[in-house]
């Protein structure tokens, strides 16, 4: 089971967990949704989601139903099926890349919408999965000067961005 929470407007500096999270909505320091994906625990989610909607807005309620009924009908179903229950690997997104070429991932794909005078905000548009949009903006600031995200780049930044490829 994983728990995703989208934390919004906080107005506090600090790490959070979900204790922390569902006392800072309560104080209005932030603002908090979550969804509950049922990643491997298949006929008993509909059961878990008794208690409590699959998508919804996070608060101390909210935490206290998470942490307690839900937490215990997860932990009941491990213990009742522990010999049926096969752990699988799970796909994760990673807060940085492991890859160390993502940067110049970036950098190559800013300079190839740079070559054909795209806007930047044409090229962030169909950014791959696994590019660094902030790098890539970087990038093409770097060549094409500060523009606005609709302007094209200058025929001089093109030219720049067209040798740099060709190296």
């Amino acid at each position: 089971m994983r728990i995703l929470l989208r934390v919004q407007h906080t107005d506090l500096k600090a790490s959070f967990n979900f204790g922390l999270v569902g006392a800072a909505v309560e104080l209005g320091a932030a603002r908090a949704t979550y969804e509950i994906q049922g990643v491997g625990i298949g006929a008993v989610f509909a059961d878990i989601l008794s208690d409590l909607p699959g998508v919804g807005t996070f608060n101390y309620s909210t935490y206290l139903k998470i942490s307690g009924p839900v937490q215990n009908k997860v932990a009941k179903f491990i213990e009742a099926n522990r010999e049926k229950l096969v752990p699988q690997p799970v796909a994760v997104a990673l807060a940085r890349p492991l890859d160390p070429l993502a940067s110049a991932r970036a950098v190559y794909f800013a300079m190839y919408g740079l070559a054909g005078r795209s806007s930047l905000k044409d090229i962030l548009s169909v950014v791959p999965l696994g590019v660094d949009k902030a790098a890539v903006g970087l990038a093409y600031e770097q060549v094409a000067g500060h523009l606005s995200p609709d302007e094209r780049p200058s025929e001089t930044a093109q030219r720049e961005a067209r040798v740099w490829l060709n190296r």
